[in-house]
């Protein structure tokens, strides 16, 4: 038997945790985690939100999607069913009817199967929905869902077992309103516009929501134009409600010329205009009932003196990144101009314009498309007059830049920092790295809350996300607060799904490695060496040492031990690799480790649920109160050795030796002891109530919930009870009719003198 290291009683304490976490590593410790499905399900519901549930089904419509993927790679091919269900503001109000019979969904290991569109019409047919909380005949009126914060989710089933479900339930927020109506921005309200000769006034409005077709889409759009005289010069909000316009007319453009063939207006008549925006389907998609707001103006002639407006001239454009574009100018010297009419589109045919107002002399155009070519233009205002717009000038935005997740962010310069005084749904912000759609915004002067979407490209994920008092520039750029995915921050959700991701891959290698060694003779206990990042392992046949190489070309050489030369033994460092010194002498580098002792022992059920009763039982035994007691009568005997190692004629008495077998047979060896057995026994009593003490906290550790598989497969194969493997002596119990509280109280002990060897042997030998 090896001589223990001179260790001083006092210090010892100071290497006991690094070796109890040694021990720890001896067995393989397995990670309890939450349920881990065959299938992962996600929802994905991309703005505008539509209050006709049909919509996002419809043909061609990709907003709505439910993304499967199989990470079972052992079935070639599963199939599923889908189950739906809605909730408004945290209550579920519809949901897949159990008497819906879909068809089956396929999918593949690995490989992400999307369902979208027309695939989904039928989930979303009020016939194979269940409501609850929330009327069907209100529905079935006009198909239409009330406003407010929604939550629609999926789940998959097998598809001929229909409650076994195979998959989390993914699910995708956003918050429903009705569509704004559009706003008049030509002509200005309460301006002067020019009589011209032939008569030609042009009225212009937008929308203020982004809507693709198939959800309220623009060719489904109508607009209802409506000129009111107004002579008397009332309120033109009372004046609308109570007159018949002089002319009205629908037009699916958003903006009307007004000219000869119309009705001749009268120069200083002041004039009131309002558009109602109307579904042709007959759906009540628009808030206020599609009606824009009210302007007025005054149709009259130049003033004395005044001339046309002249065109900018020198008017240019470029990129600002992914999703935004600059454009600048000088306005003539002498033009005076009160604001800007600024208008840009996607280059090419078939592409509306959007228009700003703008002040100053450049400004920026937001929420693009990456590497697009886009075309501006630009007019000037004053006094409520047009000028003739520039000539167009094109651009094109940046291409995406791709990150990696830890990628370093550019530094804001101070100028960068101006506050974006308003935001509005639809918007799209930089948090980071990545790109957030707004949903639901409220807050002004930079400082904003409310909830988005952000897509995590390398995680294949988009996510839900709120955000709270974020200050955000003038650039769109979020640069101070936190954006908070699935209730915790953006960052560490990602960080987490990458470790995810990593784990599981481990976990397929650590599986596939056992399922490769497993007709293994493992021995009892891992050779740890958690000091070492190892970077070779080989054996000398001759001297039957293990040769441990690590950090950096270091060698350490370790001794087969007689109860080790029949076993294949696993040596492992600071990492998960591992390494197998077969019987035969060979050495094999497992990647990605994985193996354990005892793992390819097979343990009889009965043998297992009464180890697990006994570890249990022991656990319970182990309370904080117990430990407590224990750690008290060990600080007890310390203080007592230390004033007798204080005296000088015991200056010596701290490199006693310890020969610990067990904990009825502790004894010295009495160097330095000047003959005292006064000093001896203190050091004998210390040791002892260190030794009780230490082999609790190892009992505590190894018979928790966390390692009870390991350490079952462990003490079924180490533990002997007279002379016999632990699965023959509880069958001969049996046969002797004894019950189970019989067996577990006479398998504690076993076990207590088990961990009592592993504490003798790896933390005082």
């Amino acid at each position: 038997m090896r001589q223990q290291k001179n260790i001083q009683p006092s210090r010892f304490r100071r290497y006991l945790i690094p070796v109890l976490l040694g021990i720890s590593c001896m067995l393989h410790l397995s990670k309890v985690s939450a349920q881990v499905f065959a299938v992962n399900a996600a929802t994905q519901l991309s703005p505008p939100y539509s209050v006709y549930l049909p919509d996002y089904a419809s043909p061609g419509n990709e907003k709505l999607r439910v993304i499967l993927i199989l990470r079972d790679l052992t079935q070639p091919v599963y199939q599923v069913r889908l189950r739906m269900s809605i909730s408004l503001n945290g209550k579920e109000i519809m949901r897949s009817s159990p008497l819906y019979n879909p068809a089956p969904v396929s999918i593949y290991p690995g490989t992400p199967v999307v369902v979208s569109g027309a695939d989904l019409a039928p989930y979303l047919d009020s016939r194979n929905i269940d409501f609850s909380g929330y009327s069907r005949e209100q529905y079935e009126r006009n198909k239409a869902l009330p406003e407010g914060s929604y939550q629609i989710c999926f789940t998959a089933f097998d598809y001929n077992r229909k409650d076994v479900q195979l998959s989390n339930t993914g699910c995708s927020f956003y918050f429903l309103y009705k569509h704004e109506p559009p706003f008049i921005i030509l002509p200005a309200d309460k301006s002067n516009v020019l009589a011209l000769q032939p008569q030609l006034v042009n009225f212009s409005w937008i929308t203020r929501n982004v809507v693709p077709p198939g959800i309220g889409g623009m060719s489904d759009i109508e607009y209802r134009f409506s000129l009111y005289e107004n002579q008397n010069k009332v309120d033109p909000n009372f004046l609308v409600q109570s007159i018949k316009p002089i002319y009205t007319t629908s037009t699916s453009q958003k903006n009307l010329i007004y000219g000869m063939a119309e009705p001749p207006l009268t120069e200083g008549m002041q004039y009131a205009v309002r558009i109602q925006a109307v579904d042709k389907s007959g759906k009540d998609a628009f808030q206020n009932n599609g009606f824009s707001q009210v302007i007025s103006f005054v149709y009259g002639q130049l003033k004395p003196g005044e001339r046309p407006l002249p065109a900018i001239t020198d008017f240019r454009a470029a990129a600002a990144g992914e999703r935004a574009g600059r454009m600048w100018w000088t306005p003539p010297f002498d033009a005076g101009f009160d604001s800007y009419r600024l208008q840009y589109k996607k280059a090419g045919r078939g592409w509306e314009w959007f228009e700003k107002i703008v002040t100053g002399t450049d400004a920026k155009a937001f929420d693009l498309e990456p590497d697009v070519s886009y075309e501006t233009r630009l007019q000037g205002i004053k006094d409520g007059r047009y000028g003739a717009f520039s000539d167009i000038a094109v651009f094109r935005t940046d291409k995406p830049r791709v990150f990696a997740c830890g990628d370093e962010l550019p530094y804001l310069r101070y100028e960068q920092l101006r506050p974006l005084d308003a935001a509005i749904p639809g918007m799209i912000w930089k948090v980071g790295q990545f790109d957030m759609q707004i949903n639901e915004v409220n807050g002004g002067n930079g400082t904003f809350s409310g909830k988005g979407s952000i897509t995590v490209p390398y995680i294949g994920m988009n996510l839900n996300v709120r955000f709270d008092n974020v200050e955000v520039n003038e650039n769109r750029v979020l640069y101070r607060g936190e954006v908070i995915a699935l209730s915790k921050p953006l960052k560490q959700y990602i960080e987490e799904q990458l470790e995810q991701q990593k784990e599981r891959t481990v976990e397929r290698q650590q599986k596939a490695n056992r399922e490769k060694y497993k007709d293994l003779e493992l021995f009892a206990f891992t050779l740890s060496f958690k000091d070492y990042d190892i970077e070779g392992v080989a054996y000398d046949k001759v001297t039957q040492e293990i040769i441990i190489t690590h950090d950096g070309g270091k060698v350490e050489r370790r001794k087969i031990k007689p109860e080790e030369g029949d076993k294949d033994l696993l040596v492992q460092g600071k990492g998960k690799d591992q390494w197998v010194v077969k019987k035969d002498g060979t050495v094999e580098k497992v990647t990605g480790g994985g193996l354990y002792p005892g793992m390819n022992t097979i343990v009889d059920k009965e043998v297992e649920d009464l180890l697990k009763k006994a570890l249990a039982a022991l656990n319970r035994e182990m309370t904080a109160e117990h430990i407590a007691s224990l750690k008290a009568e060990m600080k007890a005997g310390e203080s007592k050795l230390d004033q007798l190692l204080a005296k000088p004629e015991n200056k010596d008495a701290a490199r006693m030796h310890f020969i610990i077998v067990s904990r009825a047979t502790i004894s010295a060896s009495s160097a330095g002891i000047s003959g005292k057995t006064e000093d001896a026994a203190a050091n004998l009593e210390y040791k002892r109530s260190e030794y009780k003490y230490n082999t609790a906290i190892v009992t505590r550790m190894i018979t928790s919930e966390r390692n009870t598989k390991e350490v079952i497969r462990m003490l079924a194969l180490e533990l002997k009870p007279e002379g016999q493997p632990v699965t023959q002596w509880i069958r001969s119990a049996r046969q002797r009719q004894e019950g189970d509280d019989t067996i577990i109280s006479r398998l504690k002990p076993l076990i207590i003198l088990h961990i009592e060897g592993i504490v003798t042997k790896y933390i005082y030998k």
